[in-house]
């Protein structure tokens, strides 16, 4: 059993008495965290909580929520994400807490819009630093209520859930990304993070079914889960898994992009971030038995591919 883990279950009962009159976090309910996980967390947070309390009181008081700091932006909105960003990893557990177990007083009891901003910047800043503990939390932030009545939460708790990639992360995303879920959208731009092939594939299987607009949608993240400069940046060890998952990817967006001409700018800018070895040979095979804007639409698009290459 893992040290944390162990603490936790020391811990469970100080947090449960000492702090039930704040039960709930901002964006989800404690009662819908998983357990073993709930328990665990629980725990770790009571302890964590009672060796620096200031870390977690300190989330209700960021300077992006101050209307004197944010109203003099340009674009005069709360936003809290690059300040909760700074923190690190030892704020993973406050942040959680905040989320899921216990809504952080807001200086002045924070607008609708505040505590919207201060949800998505805990979310994006939990989401970053890819800790599987966090998954619990992630999913039933974005299965919960705030998601439901908020877009902005509902995409930064999938995209969050994606970039954790765990193998619950992506039976969560896949579930949602079905025909008339709520939560589609958030969900295929939460795929579009989790570059493991089997994401790949379910986004590959989506776009050969799409409209025009979902295609646009899938589009974006197949050039996500598929970028070559995010794999090439993943380093050598990584290389074969990134060429598997980019062949799923050209040879989807390839099909599409013969098959949908309303949508083949954004295809076409997802092909060249995707740039698999194989891709102009797909696009030859595409030109074969086209017609005359499908070919000359593919012969501009080769020629940029070529062209994005060589730099």
């Amino acid at each position: 059993m893992s040290t944390w883990i162990t603490k936790a279950a020391v811990a469970a009962t100080l947090l449960f008495t000492a702090s039930a009159a704040r039960a709930d976090g901002l964006a989800a309910r404690t009662a819908d965290v998983a357990e073993p996980a709930r328990g665990a967390l629980a725990g770790a947070i009571a302890a964590d909580r009672a060796a620096r309390p200031d870390e977690y009181d300190a989330l209700g008081r960021v300077r992006g929520l101050r209307p004197e700091v944010y109203q003099k932006r340009r674009k005069p909105t709360p936003n809290v994400g690059p300040e909760l960003a700074r923190l690190g990893p030892g704020a993973l557990l406050p942040m959680l807490d905040a989320l899921a177990f216990h809504a952080p007083a807001l200086e002045g009891g924070g607008t609708e819009v505040e505590r919207s901003a201060l949800v998505v910047g805990l979310i994006d800043a939990v989401g970053a630093l890819r800790d599987g503990r966090s998954g619990p939390v992630l999913r039933a932030v974005l299965e919960g209520a705030l998601a439901a009545q908020d877009a902005s939460v509902a995409a930064a708790a999938a995209e969050a859930v994606g970039k954790l990639c765990g193998d619950a992360d992506l039976a969560t995303l896949i579930g949602h990304a079905k025909a008339s879920d709520p939560l589609r959208v958030a969900s295929i731009r939460g795929l579009g993070e989790c570059r493991r092939i089997e994401s790949a594939e379910r986004l590959a299987a989506l776009i050969g079914a799409a409209s025009d607009d979902d295609a646009r949608l899938l589009a974006a993240a197949l050039a996500g889960v598929g970028s070559r400069f995010v794999w090439q940046a993943s380093g050598p060890a990584a290389a074969p898994q990134g060429l598997a998952v980019r062949a799923v990817a050209a040879r989807a967006l390839v099909s599409a992009f013969a098959r949908r001409p309303a949508a083949r700018g954004r295809l076409g800018a997802a092909i060249q971030a995707v740039a698999h070895p194989d891709t102009v040979g797909l696009l030859g095979d595409a030109r074969r038995g086209a017609d005359a804007d499908t070919a000359a639409a593919i012969d501009r698009l080769q020629h940029d591919l070529a062209r994005s290459l060589s730099r």
